[in-house]
């Protein structure tokens, strides 16, 4: 079951992370400026293209933004890049790092990885 009002803060939430004025946001994306305090105030949903274009707008994935998964960047799975959901800030370190380096780099560390396995059994 889908909330209104879920769907009305995590737009809100992800405008402020990338440093964007929803009204702004909303006006670019040729949406009623007073699209959300209508959502809120008349209990209406979005339309499905609108709510598209916002995450398109956002970077984010409709399905974050609905609530329908922790993580904004599930629309990129499938598209070349790696993405993990973890609550573990080292274990996040690590795979930024990770797809930062070259298909060599990559190799090698798998390589790496194998042999201290391999060590610690």
């Amino acid at each position: 079951m889908y909330i209104i009002n879920n769907l009305i803060d995590m737009i809100k939430h992800q405008a402020k992370i990338k440093g964007v004025k929803t009204t702004e946001m909303l006006e670019k994306c040729g949406i009623n400026k007073n699209m959300l305090s209508t959502m809120k105030t008349r209990g209406s949903w979005i339309q499905a293209h609108n709510l598209g274009m916002i995450a398109d707008y956002l970077d984010c994935s409709v399905d974050y933004l609905l609530c329908r998964t922790k993580n904004p960047n599930s629309h990129k799975v499938g598209k070349g890049e790696i993405v993990i959901e973890t609550e573990d800030e080292q274990l996040a370190a690590i795979i930024k790092a990770y797809k930062q380096l070259d298909t060599v780099g990559k190799a090698k560390l798998v390589v790496k990885a194998d042999e201290l396995i391999d060590n610690k059994n």
